[in-house]
């Protein structure tokens, strides 16, 4: 339960990394003047982590590179 807090895994996961596909994509052809898209309007599934995914990953990404030194 709490490796899923700092980075969460199963359908959450991935539909979210679907989502970071589908805002690169869109981003790279909106207009000048759109706000830019977000993983999270592509989501399939509304439920969302109490917490920032890219929050989590950050912080999952210094704890296994603090146990690397």
């Amino acid at each position: 339960m709490a490796f899923y807090q700092i980075s969460p895994f199963g359908e959450f996961r991935r539909d979210l990394q679907a989502g970071v596909i589908a805002s690169t994509t869109a981003n790279v052809h909106r207009g000048e003047n759109t706000k830019p898209y977000l993983p999270s309007d592509f989501l399939l599934f509304p439920d969302k982590p109490e917490r920032d995914p890219e929050e989590m990953e950050r912080e999952l990404e210094e704890a296994l590179n603090a146990r690397c030194v």
